[in-house]
């Protein structure tokens, strides 16, 4: 069983990387979801007893480091096919029969979940008002007197050949002089 997958994700590159971040996120916050959830289940035991050993042991370092694309997809589709099997529950005393496939299922409904909710944050006001937070806080820095200072030895290091330019060197024009209209000289004037 192949979850997930698509194979035309070479015709947009960066789409396709910032979907696969989502598709991981959401899909270690549903694991993390649904164990909390089998912990409370009595039902659950043996599944979270045998999921828990596979989560640590195989999957959970690549969900939470840089191991490359489609690690979602592969987790997912790895789990869906593993074989059914039975695992001993010490708190029940008896076996339970886990279903990997049904735990994969289960996953990516709690990832929809996710997601949803995801999407719903998103279309908040909180999102609007962080972005305008982030351009006021830029826009200050950058008419601050430190921030003009911190500026201008970056500014005199990448242009040392307009200082040897210019007369008596500095480096600064006059605002005024950049905002005035020039005057326009009459040609007869500079003959007189």
């Amino acid at each position: 069983m192949v979850v997930g997958i698509r194979g035309d994700q070479s015709s947009t590159p960066l789409r396709s990387k910032n979907y696969d971040v989502l598709k991981k996120a959401s899909t270690y916050i549903a694991v993390k979801r649904l164990m909390a959830l089998w912990a409370r289940d009595s039902k659950m035991e043996g599944a979270l007893l045998w999921f828990t050993l596979q989560w640590h042991d195989k999957y959970k370092e690549l969900l939470e480091s840089d191991s490359g694309r489609h690690v979602a997809d592969r987790f997912l589709s790895t789990l869906a096919g593993s074989p059914t099997l039975a695992v001993s529950a010490p708190k029940a005393d008896t076996l339970h029969m886990v279903t990997p496939a049904q735990l994969a299922m289960e996953i990516i409904e709690q990832r929809q979940k996710v997601v949803g909710s995801f999407l719903a944050w998103l279309e908040t006001d909180e999102i609007e008002a962080g972005h305008i937070s982030l351009q006021r806080e830029l826009l200050v820095r950058s008419l601050s007197p430190e921030a003009e200072a911190k500026s201008m030895p970056v500014f005199k290091e990448n242009n040392k050949g307009i200082e040897a330019e210019r007369d008596g060197g500095e480096i600064r024009e006059d605002l005024e002089s950049i905002w005035k209209p020039k005057k326009s000289r009459d040609p007869t004037e500079e003959e007189m």
